[in-house]
């Protein structure tokens, strides 16, 4: 598992503008997906990360008996006053919910994500097999999202043109 402080490193090229940057790791027996908020803060906000477009045709691995290969994790939050909907094997969304996100904090939670695709190394996830996959960022009835890269990042425009924030 990596430090926060490594993580705000590779934070720091992307989180330029006001958004929420995304990263995704992969780790062993667990990866890793972490948010930064460069921009106003964010409450009662719904984070949904949705694998359906991924690359690597990914999966949420939580069982041994599941769609996934070798090791299996449960999603699990590592951050306070954040929670994340159930997530059974072989699902591709995940919702968080956020109530309260001030500026310049992180969101850590880890997972297993398995690749789907045949021929591959379906229990390592590259950030090329992420790519594609998207992250969407709903307050109120506003949103707005992002789209994975071959880096493993996503970046989400948090600006609201009127106000220059989301609703919160």
């Amino acid at each position: 598992m990596r430090l926060p402080i490594i993580a705000l490193s590779l934070f720091a090229t992307s989180a330029t503008a006001q958004g929420l940057t995304v990263q995704f790791q992969d780790g062993a027996p667990k990866d890793s997906i972490t948010l930064l908020n460069a921009g106003c803060a964010i409450t009662n906000a719904t984070v949904t990360l949705d694998l359906n477009g991924s690359n690597g045709g990914l999966i949420f691995d939580t069982s041994a008996q599941g769609a996934g290969v070798e090791v299996f994790q449960p999603v699990e939050v590592l951050t306070e006053n954040v929670t994340a909907s159930a997530v059974t094997d072989g699902d591709t969304t995940l919702d968080i919910s956020v109530g309260m996100l001030p500026t310049d904090a992180m969101i850590r939670l880890t997972a297993d994500l398995d690749d789907t695709i045949v021929g591959g190394r379906q229990i390592t996830v590259s950030g090329s097999e992420i790519a594609g996959a998207t992250v969407a960022v709903a307050v109120d009835d506003y949103v707005t999202q992002g789209v994975f890269g071959d880096d493993g990042l996503a970046y989400i425009d948090m600006t609201n043109a009127s106000t220059g924030c989301l609703p919160s």
